[in-house]
């Protein structure tokens, strides 16, 4: 640009950059829904030749931007700099969007790389600085071995509580489903697995065997014919204990920006882990009790065991003196108040410590 010719036609820079925008440049449509995934649609002019950019008008003004200076290629002014193992490079970002999945896109980009490096010249060659699929996959693993760990658990204490190996499968088999459940639900929503959709999983691994507890319990007092009776008298329990831990969650699911988009994929995946042990409890496992066990034992069979004297003296001792139960509870809460506003302070302690060495 010319400043003379430019000032002396009463003209600025940001009329020019306003006149090569609208006639050269990207403008933004309407947006369009397709199965339920929001696109942003932008036009831009077929010819873009520097014969097209000399002769754009200015707006509200007889002159073309060729009348202001002179309209050519050059190269950009370096301002930055890639380098990597001391020489200089270029990068290349590569990111996904929602719903594509991590994994995929990495043994997609390491496809075409290795394809790159095979036909590209010996000059030239191309390496994977970051990979943050790796970081999925070590989560995918993570939650692997949390499974195995979780179901390995429940079998242990379940078996040795109530002496049942049946049982015991019964109830550690929830986890499994449950989990299947909760990709599926994922999958339903458009969702991909990610760390937050795998801590929803990991979350939902410890809450999800208490349904087949509840139906076990209840079927444990009847015999064969007597388990959809049991099975009705525990469905209060499981749908009020189900509930309860969804109800926590669905909020989240509502948050607006940024927040609702990180941590919706982790409430989805607890809801639908806890909807898998719902659905578990009450159909799968009285219809495994009737098929291979064939029988429950009635009531009076079961002898007490050690917890449950145990369990028994402790709610006699409450019962009888209930305010100490209170005030135990009392002193736990005011425990849990005063470390919170320690901590607090602590905090602001921290806080103008780093304000006073930032300060000039």
């Amino acid at each position: 640009m010319d400043p003379l010719l430019t000032a002396a036609r009463n003209t600025d820079i940001l009329e020019v950059a306003r006149a090569i925008s609208e006639g050269a440049g990207e403008y933004s449509l309407e947006s369009i829904v397709y199965r339920d995934i929001e696109y942003q649609v932008s036009a831009a002019p077929e010819d873009t030749s520097l014969e097209t950019l000399r002769n754009l008008p200015i707006p509200g003004k007889q002159m073309k931007i060729r009348d202001l200076g002179k309209v050519g290629l050059s190269i950009k002014e370096q301002t930055s700099i890639s380098s990597f193992r001391g020489k200089e490079c270029t990068g290349v970002l590569v990111w996904k969007t929602d719903q594509s999945s991590p994994v995929r896109i990495s043994r997609e980009v390491r496809r075409v790389v290795r394809e790159l490096g095979r036909s590209g010249s010996p000059s030239f060659r191309i390496e994977i600085v970051r990979d943050s699929a790796e970081t999925v996959i070590t989560a995918l693993r993570t939650l692997f071995l949390s499974s195995i760990l979780g179901i390995a658990a429940a079998f242990l204490v379940i078996t040795l509580y109530v002496k049942d190996l049946f049982k015991s499968l019964l109830v550690t088999g929830s986890i499994p489903v449950s989990l299947l459940v909760a990709v599926i639900l994922l999958h339903g929503c458009g969702r991909s697995i990610n760390l937050m959709t795998l801590g929803g999983m990991a979350v939902g691994i410890g809450m999800v065997v208490d349904n087949s507890v509840i139906v076990i319990e209840a079927m444990d007092t009847h015999s064969v014919s007597g388990i959809s009776r049991s099975v009705r008298e525990a469905s209060p329990a499981l749908y009020s204990a189900t509930l309860t831990s969804v109800v926590v969650f669905l909020p989240v699911l509502f948050l607006p920006g940024m927040i609702g988009a990180v941590f919706s994929g982790l409430a989805l995946a607890v809801i639908g882990s806890l909807a898998g042990s719902l659905v578990y409890a009450r159909i799968i496992v009285p219809a495994l009790s009737v098929l291979i066990i064939g029988r429950i034992p009635p009531a009076g069979r079961k002898q007490s065991g050690t917890l449950s004297r145990v369990y028994r003296r402790i709610l006699k001792g409450v019962f009888r003196k209930p305010f100490r139960l209170l005030a135990a509870a009392a002193v736990c809460a005011f425990a849990g108040v005063a470390a919170g506003q320690g901590t607090r302070s602590e905090e602001r302690r921290v806080g103008k410590e780093c304000r006073a060495r930032c300060a000039p």
